[in-house]
């Protein structure tokens, strides 16, 4: 008997970039345009790198932006 094919094993670098798409989605409350914005300015900078280091590096570059912002009440 064969045992079956995780998630990792079938989807591979999709699964993680579905994550880390989800997750950046999340940081930007929801907006498509403004992750694709993102992805494309990571692009830019990095033209030879691929779509998972883009987001990664969108995540960072977000979390950085917005570390020091002030918070209004």
């Amino acid at each position: 008997m064969h045992k079956p094919f995780s998630a990792e094993e079938v989807f591979g670098d999709a699964l993680d970039q579905a994550v880390y798409y989800d997750y950046l989605l999340q940081k930007v409350g929801g907006d498509h345009t403004i992750v694709e914005r993102l992805i494309e300015f990571e692009k830019g900078l990095y033209p030879n790198s691929t779509r998972i280091q883009w987001l990664k590096n969108a995540i960072i570059r977000w979390e950085k932006d917005n570390r020091s912002s002030p918070k209004i009440d």
